[in-house]
């Protein structure tokens, strides 16, 4: 009898400690798994600037097309912003892209002023349109950017914190960086026509 209880307290060792072991390995896989799906996350963001970006660069490359024909006085402003839209085509760096966006808008901005000089493509439909899609999209971008983030800070707060920061150092996942650019040159970059 004294046998028999002592072999039953073993198998509930035995169980409890089986118990513990599978939960262990369940909880880490868990971690591992909400690690790769906040990395999925920040690619997807990524992803999703980078596409309204192109759709931005070829508005502008319409943007041109149009005005250069009126806008012979302005060429210096057209050139720039065609050197920069050709730029962002080579550019492979996703930082780098943004870094470029950021830096065409403020001739883009002068551009839409120069435009009020000119009565026919102050009143060109394409043109009006052009301008309004580039301002809208130029928000999306901008909350893309802030979608961006928060899905970096998300996967920082699960790799920095504990018991995520045991498996995130196993399999050495490292900490992002924020997306920053100059806030300077953040202003709004078109005027209504």
């Amino acid at each position: 009898m004294e046998d028999l209880t002592i072999l039953l307290q073993n198998h509930w060792l035995l169980i409890l400690l089986i118990l513990i072991i599978l939960f262990a390995i369940w909880k880490f896989v868990n971690i591992y798994n909400s690690i790769i799906v906040a990395e999925n996350e920040i690619d997807n963001m990524k992803g999703a600037i980078d596409s309204l970006l192109k759709m931005k660069f070829n508005l502008i490359d319409n943007l041109v097309n149009i005005v250069k024909g009126y806008m012979k006085y302005e060429r210096e402003t057209l050139e720039k912003i065609v050197r920069l839209r050709n730029k962002v085509d080579k550019e492979k760096d996703f930082i780098k892209r943004n870094e470029i966006d950021r830096e065409i808008n403020p001739y883009l901005r002068t551009l839409f002023i120069q435009v009020e000089n000119y009565p026919e493509l102050k009143a060109n439909q394409n043109v009006l349109d052009l301008q309004r899609t580039l301002y809208d999209i130029e928000s999306q971008i901008a909350a893309a950017r802030r979608g961006y983030n928060d899905a970096i800070v998300n996967y920082n707060n699960i790799i920095e914190t504990f018991p995520s920061n045991i498996v995130a150092n196993m399999f050495n996942f490292k900490p992002k960086k924020v997306f920053r650019l100059d806030e300077s040159r953040d202003e709004n970059i078109y005027i209504t026509l």
